[in-house]
């Protein structure tokens, strides 16, 4: 079948076999490829190939949302909305994303909206049947059968063939009443004592897997391991996932103080402790209002994966995600600073050694002659401002020579600082990928930790309450954050179509243009200037400004 995907976007050639698979069995499919094979972008491309089977409802883990959103917009150039508790549901969408633990409170309205494909990622979350996003899949899934439902996990499903039941019943594929006709055939049951007169029947076992495995292979489930496919893929790949934080208020407030303390100096500082402590505050409140989610995403990805590394840069960060998945039954080690080399080594060998495991590991404790080859996953909770330092933590688990691609997550909290540490610091790491013996130039990094707190020195108008907004014209309506936004990524000389303006600064065409149409007066420009008076705009800055406004208006 013929395949199309949005101009400039390619698939390797086993996705394409997995698309096709969803097509030849109807629409309903579990698709079950290795962690890191793009099982989103296959579902996606396969509905972005039928508009008839939308809207679509995309239900996911809390730490994918966003991720989801930015792949929608990327495979299928559509919006999507992402539902939350307080999301008010409208028919204004193609797609819409929503985490499973909030399914059951908003059920009622979902029900309401007459989907017609039903995603469920990272589908063993519904292995429980008594739970209640158990039971609200299931009873959404009823309701769509008629059209798609395409299930999504890396998990290795036949380990427990109880746990697939709930997937086959929301598929379409097993009545729910048959769990055990299902159980006697391939979840070996045994009848277990408790005293009393009393018996339970467990069924975690398993058998008859090869008959179970046809049966998946013939009509439901497509399965590739990354081995099977290594020569279409790179060997190490950098993966973004973003996070919304759930302190947002919280951080807004130390962010506005920062920007005034940055401003009140004029752009000028010569202390690294004064500026790294400031920004450090607003690492750590990002850090707490991702946390929940980076716990969920790392044991999501230890349940794929089996082996999984996690890095982070502050050692009360490993401490408190140590903490939290110490409360599980991992095999779980970690390397801070302070340990002594026999403490290091044998939790690497500890590591290296096991099945299954996570280690948690400091950046800049786990340098030189660590190799965590065993692993193919990489978490960085958190970035070094160090651009070699990263790319030496990574070389832990790559290495020239390797035969398996390595897959390395960085989790960023969405708009908060740790997306301009990441923009900045993974530009400048491609530069020094040939100069890693600058690991820890220290020069380097304030340079870095400076050229991040630049961003902040212009956005300061939004603190500043517009107390005659809207009583101009043009200008008016254009916040100055918006003006600034644009000097910043312009250069003098530089002449950029509305489209790739908008591209650079995540803003749609139409925006661009309205901006460009209404900034056509200096007069106008100095109103606005005038009213944010109480920031200090330096005369550099009010000189770009208005060079960049000149440059508009002649376009």
């Amino acid at each position: 079948i013929e395949i199309k995907t949005p101009k400039g976007l390619k698939l390797y050639d086993y996705q394409k076999v997995g698309i096709q698979y969803i097509q030849e069995i109807g629409g309903k499919a579990l698709i079950a490829d290795e962690m890191g094979l793009g099982k989103t972008i296959q579902a996606l491309t396969y509905l972005y190939n039928h508009p008839e089977l939308r809207p679509v409802l995309i239900i996911c883990p809390a730490s994918l949302k966003i991720n989801w959103k930015r792949e929608i917009k990327k495979w299928t150039e559509e919006e999507s909305l992402i539902i939350s508790t307080n999301t008010k549901i409208s028919k204004d969408f193609n797609y819409y994303i929503i985490n499973y633990d909030i399914l059951s409170k908003k059920l009622k309205e979902l029900k309401e909206m007459g989907f017609k494909t039903l995603i469920l990622d990272e589908a063993h979350y519904i292995k429980n049947k008594k739970a209640k996003r158990t039971k609200a899949v299931l009873e959404l899934s009823q309701q769509i059968q008629s059209s798609s439902v395409i299930a999504l996990t890396g998990t290795p499903v036949l380990n427990k063939p109880v746990e697939l039941f709930n997937i086959l019943v929301a598929l379409g594929k097993i009545k729910e009443n048959k769990f055990w006709d299902y159980a006697n055939l391939y979840c070996d049951p045994k009848e277990i004592y408790i005293g009393n007169g009393r018996y339970i029947t467990l069924v975690d076992g398993a058998s008859n897997l090869d008959q179970l495995n046809a049966f998946l292979r013939s009509r439901t489930m497509i399965r590739r391991l990354k081995k099977d496919v290594l020569n279409q893929l790179p060997p190490k790949r950098r993966i973004k996932i973003n996070i919304d934080i759930e302190n947002r208020k919280e951080y807004e407030d130390i962010e506005n103080r920062f920007i005034e303390w940055y401003i009140s100096k004029g752009g000028i500082i010569d202390s690294k402790a004064e500026l790294l402590q400031k920004i450090e505050a607003l690492r750590k409140i990002a850090l707490e209002g991702k946390l929940k989610q980076t716990i969920e995403f790392i044991i999501n990805t230890y349940e794929n994966e089996k082996k999984v590394v996690v890095f982070a840069h502050h050692r009360h960060s490993i401490e408190q995600i140590y903490d939290e998945l110490r409360k599980l039954d991992y095999n779980l080690t970690k390397i801070i600073g302070g340990m002594k080399v026999e403490e290091k080594q044998n939790a690497i060998d500890r590591f290296n050694n096991s099945e299954e495991g996570i280690i948690l590991i400091s950046v800049s404790a786990g340098g030189e002659g660590i190799n965590l080859q065993s692993a193919k996953v990489g978490i960085f909770v958190e970035m070094d401002w160090t651009p070699a330092m990263l790319l030496q933590a990574e070389d832990r688990l790559h290495r020239i020579g390797q035969n398996k691609t390595v897959d390395i997550y960085y989790i960023i909290a969405e708009n908060t600082v740790e997306e301009h540490i990441f923009k900045i610091v993974q530009e400048k790491a491609e530069l020094t990928k040939e100069i890693l013996d600058t690991a820890n130039n220290e020069s380097e990094g304030f340079e870095i930790l400076k050229e991040m707190a630049n961003i902040y020195s212009l956005p300061a108008p939004k603190l500043v309450k517009k107390k005659r907004a809207g009583r101009k014209k043009g200008l008016s309506k254009i916040s100055l954050d918006t003006i600034i936004r644009l000097v910043s990524v312009l250069s003098e000389d530089e002449e950029v179509s509305n489209k790739e303006l908008a591209e650079r600064l995540g803003v749609s065409p139409p925006s661009v243009i309205d901006i460009r149409k209404n900034l056509k007066s200096m007069g106008e420009l100095n109103i606005l200037i005038e009213e944010n008076s109480k920031i200090r705009l330096s005369k550099n800055w009010r000189s770009n400004i208005i060079k960049f406004i000149e440059r508009m208006t002649k376009i």
